[in-house]
């Protein structure tokens, strides 16, 4: 995930390392092992497959930003002012993201079987809402940020960033 827990900057988010572990699969995917025991996901809306879990991806750039703002922090107002506007960024890149993944879907639709939604673009259904998804994601990346930046996590991490000389 791009943390070395024995470095000090580092070390107060063994908390972020746990929670990525115990992380849940997006409703979108599913854990499968294959012949040799190894275990892959499945995405079953766009039939693509993977070695890494899914939320890999999303704890490895919030980590990037966490360590960005403890390492320009410095301290004081002005770090804090900038942590904020690195999270506000962050998280109006990955909804225009969300937007841009989510163009093309409609419903629910009603069938004998349950709710659904279409996508037209990518001719597939689903029977779970892929708006969920995308504001799942959201509410984590926003609540890991606000944790690791703005609950004492911040001052804690630059302060150890900035004694270990990273």
């Amino acid at each position: 995930l791009g943390l070395d827990l024995a470095e000090a900057g580092d070390a107060n988010l063994r908390w972020l390392v746990q929670e990525a572990f115990a992380a849940p699969l997006p409703s979108s995917w599913s854990e499968h092992t294959d012949e040799e025991g190894r275990v892959y996901f499945f995405n079953h809306v766009s039939q693509e497959s993977s070695w890494s879990h899914p939320m890999d991806s999303v704890f490895k750039e919030v980590i990037e930003i966490v360590k960005a703002a403890r390492r320009g922090g410095g301290g004081g107002s002005g770090a804090s002012a900038r942590a904020a506007e690195a999270v506000q960024a962050h998280l109006e890149a990955v909804h225009a993201r969300a937007l841009e993944q989510l163009e093309g879907w409609s419903g629910p639709y009603v069938s004998e079987a349950g709710q659904y939604y279409y996508n037209a673009t990518r001719d597939v259904s689903s029977w779970d809402n892929p708006v969920d998804e995308w504001q799942n994601e959201l509410a984590l990346r926003q609540s890991v940020l606000h944790r690791c930046l703005f609950s004492g996590g911040f001052a804690a991490g630059a302060a150890a960033h900035a004694g270990s000389g990273d």
